[in-house]
């Protein structure tokens, strides 16, 4: 028997059919089903695979605009924490800054907490790269290296981004580490 048959001679397996004798349509992910008993004419029937979902190349101008707004949203946010050296910042705030008005955001994020947490996801990813840079910047067979590269990459990045830092560590790890500055 085939693997994955259904049946004598039968078999089922997923397939893109793009360039295969078909439309040369990126998109077009079909089941091929092949069947027919041993000696007998084959014959292929194609059918729309499941919950397929087409890749798409390029974001569409809805999707672009949402995304401008969205950094806005952010960067304004970033701002008004580096400027009231907080990161107790308010929706009405962030949209005086936009020209909106407050519950106009929440189209964008569902409250506070969600801004915040995108803004933290932000800030460990800027993070990790500043600190992959480092590391990488430091030779393989270097392990110690390695190691003092980055951590004086994430000292270097907590000391030049306070209000990023503050929302990875919370606002008691934010206290601890503005009175460690003072010393350093």
């Amino acid at each position: 028997g085939v693997p994955g048959a259904r049946g004598a001679g039968t078999a089922t397996f997923d397939r893109d059919l793009a360039g295969v004798g078909h439309r040369a349509d990126p998109f077009d992910h079909r089941r091929v089903e092949i069947g027919g008993a041993v000696g007998s004419v084959v014959h292929v029937t194609a059918a729309p695979i499941e919950n397929a979902q087409p890749e798409r190349a390029l974001p569409t101008r809805r999707e672009r605009t949402r995304a401008a707004t969205i950094d806005e949203i952010k960067g304004i946010a970033l701002r008004l924490m580096h400027e009231q050296g907080t990161t107790d910042v308010r929706f009405s705030d962030i949209a005086r800054e936009m020209g909106m008005t407050a519950p106009a955001l929440y189209r964008y994020f569902a409250d506070r907490d969600e801004l915040l947490t995108a803004m933290i996801v932000d800030a460990f990813d800027d993070l990790g790269t500043v600190v992959a840079a480092a590391r990488d910047d430091v030779p393989v067979g270097d392990p110690t290296g390695r190691l003092f590269a980055v951590a004086q990459a994430y000292r270097s990045w907590a000391h030049s981004e306070p209000q990023r830092f503050a929302l990875i560590l919370g606002v008691i790890g934010f206290i601890g580490f503005n009175i460690a500055r003072k010393f350093y």
